[in-house]
């Protein structure tokens, strides 16, 4: 069921991703052969797309791996039965709802799109164009939809009245949870392909030999990569937003075993500075040594399921993707246009 692409199933889908790989074979052959200039952004999008495709194959796996490995260590209170019956129920509620709105809602800003750049005038000249993309978008859009749901995994554990339990102390630094932060970096990375679409073109179109070709682009994408920047990472920290409440809240309660601790730890403190025996002093030293251990593990739960590698990757693929929407709007683009310039020349020298 998680390949299907409602209302078209595997094989349309399958058709599509074939369709595009033939068309840029077809595009890069008859253009040598003709001699004429490549349509670089089209030929750009379709591997966008088969990229995206392609790895959004892997995202119902990579969720079923993460509920199974919360179950494993006992993050997730569930029988391995009912494990079973939410990943169904999961799958249900994509094919019947959320696949077909992505998909909708993609197709309708492609619309947007060339509506914008090619006007009323121009726009039925383009519409073998604009039908190809809009089915492209629907099929990727179905794939956004499913991310969408699987962005709603915490209150759908809650609807399900599956208890979420926290393990202080655990070895992921995380409390157990690092599975749902790597998933949802994962997924924001997928949900990123269209940022990094538009990024790199923001970067090449001010060079002269593509300015003449998609000028008309060029504001659009200043718009498109702002908002793809922040589907992305609405992708990543929406998702984990219920996370962070459960955690925060789980901590809360844990708290109070942690100040529990802290007048039972001032207590052993001031016995230890007491006359006493050998043996006495050296049980309240253990004492001391257990009960601190456990108050500093309750005092610095975390509250976000996210490790600091994960954090790390994050931030720096985001600031990345925001310079050339800074360089642009700042001016800041011709000097790398013209960097690429002399690049291309030096290489047509040789």
């Amino acid at each position: 069921m998680r390949i299907l692409v409602p209302p078209f199933g595997w094989v349309v889908q399958r058709f599509v991703i074939t369709i595009a790989v033939a068309a840029l074979l077809f595009v890069w052959i008859s253009e040598v052969l003709l001699d004429s200039r490549y349509d670089w952004l089209l030929i750009s999008g379709c591997f966008a797309l088969i990229l995206g495709l392609w790895l959004a194959q892997r995202l119902p796996e990579s969720l079923e791996d993460t509920l199974d490995r919360l179950v494993n260590r006992g993050a997730l209170a569930m029988t391995p039965e009912r494990l079973v019956s939410f990943k169904q129920d999961l799958e249900t509620r994509i094919l019947r709802f959320w696949a077909p709105i992505g998909g909708s809602v993609t197709a309708l800003v492609i619309l947007s799109g060339f509506v914008l750049v090619f006007g009323p005038s121009l726009l039925p000249h383009k519409l073998p164009l604009l039908a190809a993309e809009m089915l492209g978008g629907y099929i990727a859009g179905c794939y956004l939809g499913r991310m969408m749901c699987y962005g709603r995994l915490g209150p759908l554990i809650r609807e399900a009245n599956i208890k979420l339990e926290v393990i202080p102390g655990h070895l992921d630094t995380v409390a157990g949870l690092k599975p749902v932060g790597i998933f949802y970096f994962r997924q924001s990375i997928l949900a990123g392909i269209p940022a990094i679409f538009l990024a790199v073109w923001l970067v090449l179109i001010p060079h002269p030999y593509f300015l003449q070709l998609y000028a008309g682009w060029r504001e659009p994408y200043r718009w498109f990569l702002v908002i793809a920047i922040t589907i992305e990472v609405l992708s990543f920290i929406v998702p984990l937003w219920w996370f962070h409440r459960e955690m925060s809240k789980q901590k809360r309660a844990l708290l109070k075993e942690a100040d529990e601790l802290s007048a039972e730890i001032a207590e052993i403190q001031r016995n230890l500075v007491k006359d006493q025996s050998a043996d006495a002093i050296k049980s309240l030293k253990e004492r001391l040594e257990e009960k601190t251990a456990r108050y500093l593990v309750l005092e610095q739960l975390p509250v976000w399921p996210i490790d600091f590698k994960t954090k790390r990757l994050f931030s720096i693929s985001n600031v990345a993707l925001l310079v050339p929407v800074v360089s642009d709007y700042a001016g800041l683009s011709k000097p790398w246009a013209d960097l690429l310039k002399g690049s291309l020349e030096k290489m047509g020298s040789h």
